[in-house]
């Protein structure tokens, strides 16, 4: 008896990480939607230095891993600092646009243009967000309580 607590426990804890991941699929691809048409714009002043190794596996312009640190002010003059990744060369993280988009009531959410702008990668995230949080928590048949017909209290069951 123990056991079957300790498994259905453990299925509802993974039932909520994996809704919690899609969740945040899909608010990640929905802010910068959101970023590209209803925040605004300005130019970023942007350092990139490599961080991560070799893949050798790839191709050679998408061998690294760099990472994009940039700054911007806002429309009140106030600074803001943002990061992002990007695959490139051993050389260089090949051309990074300085526009960067924001929301003026919170400039923290923020992204460089080419991350909000759209793109085919935000519907597939929102579809395996959606995806995930309806594959966990789809209730389950249960073959035995369909074939029962629920009738009232004195008349015979219906097969």
């Amino acid at each position: 008896m123990k056991k079957t607590s300790s498994v259905k426990k453990s299925q509802f804890i993974w039932r909520i990480v994996i809704s919690i991941v899609g969740a945040a699929m899909i608010l990640l691809a929905l802010r910068n939607i959101s970023l590209y048409y209803f925040g605004e714009q300005t130019i970023a002043s942007i350092s990139v230095s490599r961080r991560g190794g070799s893949s050798d596996s790839s191709v050679s312009s998408n061998r690294y891993e760099w990472s994009v640190d940039y700054s911007f002010m806002d429309s009140d003059g106030n600074p803001h600092n943002g990061h992002t990744t990007v695959r490139g060369s051993d050389t260089s993280a090949g051309s990074i646009s300085s526009s960067v988009y924001y929301f003026p009531f919170a400039p923290y959410l923020n992204a460089l243009s080419k991350d909000a702008s759209p793109s085919v990668g935000q519907p597939i995230l929102i579809g395996l967000g959606i995806f995930l949080i309806f594959v966990m928590n789809k209730k389950k048949k249960h073959p035995h309580r369909a074939a029962r017909k629920s009738s009232k209290p004195g008349s015979p069951d219906v097969p």
